[in-house]
């Protein structure tokens, strides 16, 4: 039973619920599938995409709870299979006899005198090789009469145009000037606003916290730190999900909301109207 709590995944788990947070709630911020981190609770590395994956996904783990990651990689590696290095063949050289050497050397003299044999061959077919053939007398070029040029008809020259003293210069309409950049442009769609608005929270210890507005829109989704608050706007109703409840009070529109009938197992969930 203790070598099971001392395991990394067994320790993230205990922390976890600690916190009154479930996998839904962590899922989120570790980017990862349900499957996955049930997984990586459970120590089932076979599961994960690797070994390098796995202590990716127990840092961000260990950090998003809050605890100090080394101690639980130090461990994972204890856990996790040992590659075995593949070595080379090493290169075994293959003795040669000493009949072997002698044929290579009477194979080399054969294929020397065969290319003498065909340099001497060419070079009696072709004659002596320094002898130099008489170069053939270059012929007169002959000479062509060039065809007279043919001279191109000159183009009249344009008339001037004749100024019609009765046409007056046509005014061109002036374009309107565009509207004030103000009323051209619509306004654009209010944001939900982090940090001022109709929720306030205030944490007395690690929480983390779900919003979503009126379209299910997710606007809020954080771990909250002890000693600070968060105000939060939006289009309501407010679907909200609260870890660790008994830690942190809620006010919507300055009224504070009570979490007790809304908590179970330390996480609350609620609707905001």
């Amino acid at each position: 039973m203790m070598e099971e709590i001392d395991k990394p995944g067994s320790i993230l788990r205990a922390e976890r619920e600690r916190q009154g947070l479930v996998i839904a709630d962590v899922v989120p911020h570790l980017k990862l599938s349900e499957k996955q981190v049930e997984a990586l609770e459970n120590d089932d590395y076979a599961a994960l995409p690797g070994d390098v994956f796995v202590r990716g996904f127990i840092r961000n783990y260990a950090r998003m709870l809050q605890i100090d990651p080394e101690p639980l990689l130090n461990t994972v590696r204890e856990n996790l299979p040992q590659k075995t290095e593949i070595q080379p063949p090493r290169d075994v050289g293959i003795p040669f006899s000493t009949g072997a050497k002698r044929n290579w050397i009477h194979y080399a003299i054969a294929l020397v005198l065969i290319a003498f044999s065909v340099l001497g061959y060419q070079i009696y077919r072709g004659g002596h090789p320094g002898a130099v053939k008489p170069v053939p007398a270059e012929k007169p070029a002959i000479s062509l009469p060039l065809p007279k040029p043919v001279a191109e008809p000159v183009a009249p020259a344009p008339q001037p145009l004749e100024k019609n003293p009765a046409s007056a210069p046509v005014p061109v309409p002036r374009e309107k000037a565009p509207a004030s950049a103000a009323s051209a442009v619509s306004a654009a769609p209010a944001q939900p606003v982090v940090g001022q608005g109709p929720i306030r929270l205030v944490f007395s210890a690690p929480s983390w916290v779900q919003i979503r507005d009126k379209g299910g829109r997710l606007i809020y989704s954080k771990l909250g730190q002890a000693g600070t608050e968060q105000q939060v706007s939006g289009i309501p109703p407010f679907l909200l999900t609260i870890g660790n409840a008994h830690q942190v009070k809620l006010y919507y529109k300055g009224s504070e909301v009570d979490l007790a009938s809304h908590t179970r197992i330390d996480v609350a969930h609620l609707t905001l109207q």
